[in-house]
C-alpha cells in the first residue's frame, strides 16, 4: 500500500513511517508529539478537542492535560525553528486545537528517495539539534561498550527515544556492522512480543534468544 503523504509550507509529513521533513531534512519530534501532529494535519481545519486528542494519543492511559500542552509546545517549536515559519496550530481556548495551514496530499518519492525513506523510518527520526543531553549520550554509549544490554527508563514523553537514536548514531560511527531500530509497539500479539512495559517478560525472552544466537549483538531498549 502506498504511503500517505501530506505537505504544508516547507514540510512533508509521512504518518505511516513517522517521518517529518523540512525539505529533505528530518525534523526531530518525540513519538507522542508526532502522533498529535499527524492527527492535526490529517484533519486540517477541523477543531479537535483536547479530550479527543488525549484519548487518541494515550488510549489506555490516564494522563494530565499538561502532557498535551507540552507536546503541542514541542511541535510548535519544531515547526517554528528559527522563526522562519509561523505556527500552524491555533489554540481554541477552553476547547482544543486546529491546524490552520493549508495541507495537500503529495507523493513521498517526490521529496525523498525510497532508500532515504527506509533509512529514516528505521531510525524513527533524527537526533539532529539535540541539546543538553551530551553527557547522557556519552554515558550510554560507554555503557554499551561494557554491557550487551542497556535499558533507558523514565516517564512518557521525556525524550527517551530521541536519546536512544543519538546513542545509536554514535555507536554506528564507531562500528561498521550497522544499527537497526525495532519498534515492538507496533505489535499487539503478546506471542510476537509487545512493548517492553506491557509484556516485559516476552521482551526479555526475545532479547535473550537473539543474544544467545548472536553473541556480538548489543541491545539498547527504551521503556516506561
Amino acid at each position: 500500500m502506498r504511503d500517505r503523504c501530506f505537505s504544508f509550507g516547507p514540510f512533508v509529513l509521512i504518518p505511516d513511517r513517522q517521518i517529518l521533513l523540512r525539505g529533505e531534512t528530518p525534523v526531530r519530534l518525540g513519538n507522542r508529539a508526532f502522533e498529535i501532529l499527524a492527527i492535526l494535519v490529517q484533519r486540517a481545519g477541523e477543531l479537535i478537542s483536547k479530550q479527543e486528542l488525549l484519548s487518541l494519543v494515550w488510549p489506555d492511559t490516564f494522563v494530565d492535560e499538561s502532557n498535551l500542552k507540552v507536546n503541542i509546545a514541542a511541535i510548535r517549536k519544531a515547526l517554528d525553528e528559527g522563526g522562519s515559519h509561523p505556527s500552524c496550530i491555533a489554540t481554541i481556548i477552553g476547547r482544543g486545537y486546529r491546524f490552520i495551514e493549508q495541507v495537500q496530499a503529495c507523493e513521498p518519492n517526490s521529496y525523498a528517495s525510497p532508500e532515504k525513506l527506509a533509512c529514516l523510518c528505521n531510525h524513527h527520526g533524527s537526533s539532529a539539534g539535540l541539546i543538553g543531553r551530551d553527557n547522557v549520550i556519552q554515558e550510554l554509549t560507554k555503557r554499551l561498550e561494557e554491557y550487551r544490554l542497556v535499558t533507558i527508563v523514565g516517564s512518557a514523553s521525556i525524550g527517551k527515544r530521541v536519546v536512544a537514536i543519538a546513542v545509536a548514531e554514535a555507536v554506528a560511527q564507531r562500528q561498521g556492522n550497522g544499527v537497526s531500530f525495532v519498534d515492538l509497539s507496533l505489535l499487539d500479539d503478546p506471542s510476537l512480543v509487545d512493548t517492553c512495559e506491557n509484556v516485559f517478560g516476552a521482551a526479555a525472552a526475545f532479547v535473550e534468544k537473539v543474544q544467545s544466537r548472536s553473541p556480538h549483538v548489543q541491545v539498547l531498549a527504551t521503556s516506561q
